[in-house]
């Protein structure tokens, strides 16, 4: 016996034509509680699935509220920080003004110095050509001196030689 003569072999039983009222009602009421408990089932299933997107919309808004909330923090972190450059700014331009005014003085003093040392120098070159011209003048001196003592010498000799000729002619 194969499989498709068992289900041509199977005998379907015939519905009950007469129910009793009571079986009827208690029908309905199977029909309608199975009704029922479908209906629920498909409310909790809504109801579920709401609750789902009611928290995937929970976090979804709980996470823009932290990016938000982390923009916030991060604007005021470079408001305070501007702030403070700001604070700083004129603290540094005092602090270049400042610089700049030691520099200055740096040079000032630098060229102070620069002036005493040539003023110096000046004093010695001037006292070194004074010292010169002294030994010049008398170096020039000296010759003269000789000069003229050699003029007299020669004066002297001629007066002598000049007297002795005189004594000769005589």
């Amino acid at each position: 016996v194969s499989l498709s003569d068992f289900f041509f072999l199977m005998i379907r039983r015939p519905p009950r034509s007469t129910q009793s009222r009571s079986s009827a009602a208690s029908d309905v009421y199977k029909r309608q509680g199975q009704e029922m408990n479908d209906a629920a089932t498909v409310i909790q299933k809504r109801y579920k699935k709401k609750k789902q997107q009611g928290q995937k919309e929970q976090q979804r808004l709980k996470e823009e509220q932290e990016e938000n909330d982390a923009a916030t923090l991060i604007q005021k972190r470079y408001k305070k920080k501007k702030q403070q450059e700001q604070k700083k700014q004129p603290n540094q331009q005092q602090q270049q003004q400042k610089q700049q005014e030691q520099s200055i003085n740096n040079y000032e003093a630098e060229e102070d110095q620069a002036a005493r040392l040539i003023q110096q120098r000046y004093r010695k070159k001037k006292q070194e050509e004074k010292v010169g011209d002294e030994v010049k003048a008398a170096s020039q001196k000296q010759p003269e001196q000789k000069q003229q003592e050699e003029i007299e010498v020669d004066e002297n000799i001629e007066e002598e030689y000049s007297l002795e000729f005189d004594q000769d002619e005589n």
